[in-house]
């Protein structure tokens, strides 16, 4: 694999673990999980963070390339909870995501 796609599937599988700790209630808010994923395991600050990566990269864009990934490597831990697949349609940043 590229370099870039390498670095792309760290991000991504990151930040798909984080939109589930959001989505599941184990995160309180996206800031929260920002500030842990910089401060707790060193994400990318230029990124804003685990979730602010969404935005950073474009919510659509994102689930568009784990798809990829899903389809690549058969691997079901690129599988998008359908939640981000719904909040993606409403075009709103991350920090607006809501559970339902």
């Amino acid at each position: 694999p590229h370099r870039d796609e390498i670095g792309k599937r760290i991000l991504h599988r990151q930040a798909l673990e984080a939109i589930r700790c959001l989505d599941e209630g184990v995160l309180r808010s996206a800031a929260d999980g920002d500030l842990g994923s910089v401060l707790g395991w060193g994400f990318p600050i230029y990124t804003g963070g685990a979730l602010s990566y969404l935005d950073f990269i474009g919510i659509s864009n994102f689930i568009f390339e784990c798809d990829q990934f899903a389809e690549k490597f058969q691997d079901k831990r690129w599988l998008v909870p359908d939640s981000l697949r719904m909040f993606a349609q409403r075009d709103k940043s991350i920090h607006q995501f809501i559970r339902d």
